[in-house]
């Protein structure tokens, strides 16, 4: 594998070399744009020659270090060598190798892609974990996780993809494009898309408000206090309706909870099918029904709305266990 990718870089001896090098604009040009520095001429496709040393290249690339141990590449000359990635590529690789990096301008998803097929290529594992680092960037891995979930995944990066799967939960299943899943199999795709699924239904179980024979859920039986009667203040303004709930012998009352809380639980459940984030459960156009439920005094709707944001804070903490549990298959 690697003789057959040292083969692929083609060396070009002087008499070859007969195209007048490109040489970028820059006011402070990094060492490797000086002709006068290195040991060694890399050629980019587009023509840009990067003069760089051996020594770091070797210590970067373990596929450069094995070419240079080859009888052909052992002489004093300056030598170059032609590589088949464009000079925006290696300008990027020779900025890690030299430590030049800006970290205030990242790499774009395209350059990411592009890097991360070098360093699978010339065996850079450097360059790799940098674009790891890259890639977890919330600009990357929330904001465009479809297309870093197919990168990390292309390129073995597990732990990034779980991240990027972990994002993309928040979007519908079957949504949005990436060109990048080109770069992955059908099969991969899929269990993407099966572990939205699978995190649907754990989140949905989490907080269903009733049990298949319509009993309410013992979970709640827990937080009976925050919704079952509001905290009441002195008016005089009659109290929501509760639903009793006893045990099965019916001697005994284990809770009371408002008609409106299980609504709010139930209507959840349906937002979760097409917006699967715990801060769902937050949403004012679900719990506006349930503070609207006290038809009391300003003092009880504030009362209520503080229980209600309590509750909520539950509800997203099982939400957020819920989906933990479930495991991203790769």
């Amino acid at each position: 594998m690697v003789r057959s990718i040292i083969l692929s870089l083609k060396k070009i001896t002087p008499s070859q070399d007969v195209t007048p090098p490109t040489v970028p604009d820059k006011s402070a040009e990094p060492p490797y744009y000086n002709p006068g520095r290195g040991d060694l001429t890399i050629r980019s496709t587009d023509g840009i020659d990067f003069h760089v040393d051996k020594c770091i290249i070797a210590n970067a690339s373990l596929v450069f270090a094995d070419m240079f141990s080859l009888p052909a590449y052992s002489t004093e000359t300056k030598e170059i060598v032609g590589v088949t990635e464009p000079g925006d590529v290696w300008r990027k690789v020779l900025e890690f190798c030299y430590h030049c990096v800006d970290d205030s301008n990242p790499p774009s998803l395209e350059l990411i892609c592009a890097l991360l097929e070098v360093a699978r290529k010339y065996r850079m594992s450097p360059i790799a974990k940098w674009m790891r680092s890259s890639l977890l960037r919330p600009q990357y891995v929330e904001n465009k996780a479809l297309r870093t979930y197919a990168i990390a995944s292309a390129y073995g990066l597990a732990d990034v993809a779980r991240v990027a799967a972990r994002a993309y939960l928040s979007l519908p299943a079957h949504s949005g494009e990436a060109k990048e899943l080109d770069l992955i199999s059908a099969l991969q795709y899929t269990r993407l898309l099966e572990y939205h699924k699978r995190c649907v239904f754990a989140a949905k179980a989490a907080v269903r408000p009733k049990t298949i024979k319509g009993n309410v859920a013992i979970w709640l039986y827990e937080y009976d206090t925050l919704l079952g009667l509001p905290a009441k203040c002195y008016c005089v303004l009659p109290l929501p309706d509760l639903v009793v709930v006893k045990n099965t012998m019916k001697t005994k009352v284990l809770m009371r909870i408002r008609p409106a809380w299980l609504t709010y639980l139930q209507a959840l459940c349906e937002r979760l099918e097409t917006a699967l984030a715990p801060s769902t459960a937050r949403e004012p156009a679900l719990l506006a029904p349930v503070v609207a439920s006290v038809k009391s005094c300003d003092s009880c709707r504030r009362k209520t709305f503080e229980q209600a944001m309590a509750f909520a804070d539950v509800v997203v903490n099982r939400i957020e266990q819920a989906i933990y549990t479930v495991e991203l298959e790769l």
